[in-house]
């Protein structure tokens, strides 16, 4: 499985939670408004979380600012009702480690490795 085809997997599985969320929230416009602004938002991290990942780069300042901001965030939206934005903020929140926990769950499945440990992709040629 490539980056690309894992975040459309993610990004499934976050538009049916958010719509879920929505749903059931009562559905009014402010709830799928909310959604569809979560949504976006999601695949912006993912796209940053890819870029992230070809440079790495450890900043505890910029970890702290991100956990500060998500956790304040996530308590304004409950605080507002808006629980399709406290989903959200909770997502962008903790991607990052999910992200690694699936590809570490699913890489087995979908990845072969070479000798020098770097994933390939299956391929359906013999």
């Amino acid at each position: 499985m490539d980056e690309v085809f894992a975040d459309k997997i993610d990004s499934i599985a976050v538009a049916i939670i958010l719509s879920t969320i929505a749903y059931s929230s009562g559905g009014h416009a402010q709830d799928w408004s909310a959604a569809l602004a979560v949504f976006i938002g999601f695949r912006y991290t993912q796209c940053t979380a890819r870029l992230a990942s070809l440079e790495p780069l450890k900043s505890s300042e910029s970890n702290a600012l991100l956990v500060s901001k998500e956790f304040v965030w996530a308590l304004t939206f409950y605080l507002l009702g808006s629980y399709p934005l406290v989903f959200g903020a909770g997502t962008f929140l903790t991607y990052p480690f999910w992200r690694r926990r699936l590809f570490g769950l699913v890489r087995p499945i979908f990845f072969g490795q070479n000798q020098d440990a770097t994933p390939k992709v299956l391929s359906h040629r013999v």
